[in-house]
């Protein structure tokens, strides 16, 4: 038999306490907390802006690095001209140096890139670098708070040229006898055919005395492996330099690439011209580790500029002006096109993140049946 009192109603009642009879909240949680949390989220949030700069520079290549601050460098040309001192230096690292920056001076200085003649791609690369810099300067919390967010939505309407208006722009260039080609990058890529794309896979320079330097001795086999990764599998400049002679097996008839445009290792099957080519060439190196292409110093890898330099002269061999290896990538890219390849191949074998390069390709491929004058700089930066 149970001996529990059984409860009355009235002991499950809730029980209602008006804001007067409540405890104090310092009685209710024991403690009563201070503003402190609050000041230094207010520190930590301006630790975190002035860090916009830093955080970003760890992120960038150091192709891109050198790109941003040959921008720079025009800017700070163009504001010098109206008594202002800023280094290029002081605009890539401290966001202060950005202060009292308006839509009207980055037109201004467009303008006056214009009338110096820069390329109508160059400029825009030159403009896009500035918003890039505006971005890091402006409103948190991606930003450093120098710019205001007005401010900020102004400069980003300033943009390049393109398209028919580029070609207006130097056509009205041309008649006021300013040059259009100024700047560091051709303005339309060099066109080749598919029998000079074949030719230069084969072609090498012969020089007047007998080679006998280890490196000059090389040439021949050199020559035939750097332009079969170029024709056939449109690498990047970058990424030649960085391959390594274990990205080769010979074994399995594969290259692996590191792309540090978008920081991806791919493995791609070799061409047959690049795998007779890469084997013939890896039996004269006779070492099996370090740089798969150096120069006359045998431990220092081949640099992008000299990789350029090298296509120029072999181009200049069969008759090719100022050839360079964005050339052969653009020629691969309309001939996988042109002969049906699958756009998502494309994009793989190019290595491009996103669609967007392939999809103008194809667009260019669609109108002219080939050959436009399309160039990679018009793809958005990451």
């Amino acid at each position: 038999m149970s001996t529990k009192k059984p409860r009355s109603r009235d002991e499950y009642a809730v029980v209602l306490v008006s804001p007067e009879t409540s405890p104090a909240r310092g009685e209710r949680e024991g403690y009563s907390y201070d503003d402190h949390l609050a000041l230094a989220g207010q520190v930590a949030d301006r630790f975190a802006q002035s860090d916009a700069f830093t955080e970003a520079q760890a992120t960038w290549t150091a192709n891109t690095q050198r790109r941003y601050l040959n921008d720079l460098e025009l800017f700070s040309a163009y504001i010098k001209s109206a008594h202002i001192e800023r280094s290029a230096e002081a605009l890539f690292n401290d966001a202060e140096a950005w202060r009292g920056m308006t839509f009207g001076l980055l037109k201004g200085f467009k303008t006056w890139l214009e009338q110096r003649g820069y390329a109508t791609g160059t400029i825009k690369g030159s403009i896009s670098t500035i918003h890039i810099f505006c971005r890091l300067a402006g409103p948190g919390p991606a930003g450093a708070g120098v710019l205001d967010e007005a401010s900020l939505a102004a400069i980003l309407t300033i943009r390049g040229t393109s398209g028919r208006k580029a070609r207006n722009l130097d056509e009205d260039r041309k008649r006021r006898r300013i040059p259009t080609r100024k700047g560091h990058k051709k303005a339309v890529p060099t066109q080749i055919s598919a029998v000079q794309a074949t030719t230069l896979k084969k072609v090498t320079t012969h020089p007047e005395r007998p080679p006998t330097r280890e490196h000059d001795l090389l040439l021949t086999y050199r020559d035939a492996l750097l332009m079969g990764l170029l024709v056939e599998h449109a690498l990047r400049c970058s990424e030649v330099a960085l391959l390594t002679t274990d990205s080769i097996d010979l074994r399995r008839g594969t290259i692996r690439i590191y792309r540090p445009k978008t920081d991806r290792t791919d493995i791609q099957k070799l061409h047959r011209h690049t795998r007779m080519a890469a084997q013939a060439y890896l039996s004269q190196v006779g070492r099996e580790r370090g740089p798969l292409f150096t120069g006359y110093d045998s431990e220092k890898p081949l640099s992008t500029r000299a990789i350029n330099k090298r296509v120029a002269v072999l181009g200049g061999e069969i008759g090719i002006e100022r050839l360079s290896p964005h050339d052969l990538r653009h020629h691969w890219a309309f001939d996988a096109l042109l002969n049906h390849t699958p756009l998502n191949v494309v994009q793989a074998d190019g290595g491009w993140e996103t669609e967007y390069m392939p999809l103008r390709y194809a667009h260019q491929v669609g109108a002219t049946g080939g050959g436009a004058t399309i160039t990679e700089e018009d793809e958005p930066s990451p």
